[in-house]
């Protein structure tokens, strides 16, 4: 009848309607920051399930792939983490709009196997852009190095010095700061900076266009990961890292070291 009509198209309209405010409820809100490009939380959102939410307000939410059955969300250093499995689990994005550079990058870390540079690579980060692929890998160890840490692109890479003899294996924050106008990196430890290095030829910065890929072929869990396109200060990545309360006992002087590039 004309009524049933009717009713059953105010009950679509309005379905949607109340469906769209109910969504709209439950997502987080924004976090922005100056120069904040994503920043991932992982923290579950129960309106997106399968996806790592970018609390940063521009939406670069990242797709949760191949995680196994069981509850891949496990403590982290705030709030939750998410665990990754070595294989084919990952946050992934891919086919950007436009090319987003990396400036700074930080975030939380805790390996299942510890950096302490042995053979053993673990790749937590996977970028590709207008500058290429680009990688952060723990224990990948090269000639005149110390193998704790790896920033690598194709035949070019950046390593920590054989002077590093720390030994990780419980939460860390790790922070890489990129300078486009010397081309050099900055890497921190838990705020503890290891000494500048220039890219080398062909190097360059972390960028992606095509994709970004957190955790796949990455043993361990990670947490507060935030991205930017901006270099950030040492005040602000101690300040991040003060604002995490966990119990880590810092050593005066374990992060002393340099780092060598081939």
């Amino acid at each position: 009848s004309e009524r049933d009509a009717v009713e059953s198209y105010l009950a679509d309209k309005w379905g949607i309607t109340l469906y769209q405010a109910a969504y709209d409820a439950a997502k987080p809100p924004d976090e922005p920051e100056s120069g904040l490009v994503a920043y991932y939380k992982f923290e579950p959102v129960s309106v997106e399930p399968d996806k790592l939410w970018d609390h940063s307000g521009n939406d670069y939410h990242l797709d949760m792939t191949d995680f196994p059955e069981d509850d891949p969300w496990v403590g982290g250093v705030d709030g939750m983490a998410l665990q990754f499995n070595g294989l084919s689990a990952k946050a992934k994005r891919e086919n950007f709009e436009e090319t987003k550079t990396i400036g700074s990058a930080v975030f939380w870390v805790k390996p299942d196997v510890p950096v302490d540079g042995r053979n053993d690579p673990n790749r937590v980060l996977n970028t590709q852009g207008n500058t290429g692929t680009k990688n952060i890998y723990f224990n990948a160890p090269s000639t005149g190095s110390s193998g704790h840490f790896q920033l690598s692109h194709t035949t070019n890479w950046l390593n920590v010095s054989p002077e590093y003899t720390a030994s990780l294996s419980t939460w860390f924050q790790f922070s890489m700061v990129y300078s486009s106008v010397d081309g050099h990196y900055s890497l921190y430890v838990d705020a503890q900076k290891l000494n500048t290095v220039k890219s080398g030829t062909g190097a360059g910065s972390f960028t992606f266009t095509n994709w970004i890929n957190l955790g796949q072929s990455y043993r361990g869990a990670l947490d507060e990961f935030r991205i930017y396109d901006r270099i950030i200060s040492e005040a602000e990545i101690e300040a991040l890292y003060n604002a995490v309360q966990t119990p880590i006992l810092r050593t005066t002087g374990e992060h002393n070291a340099t780092v060598g590039s081939n």
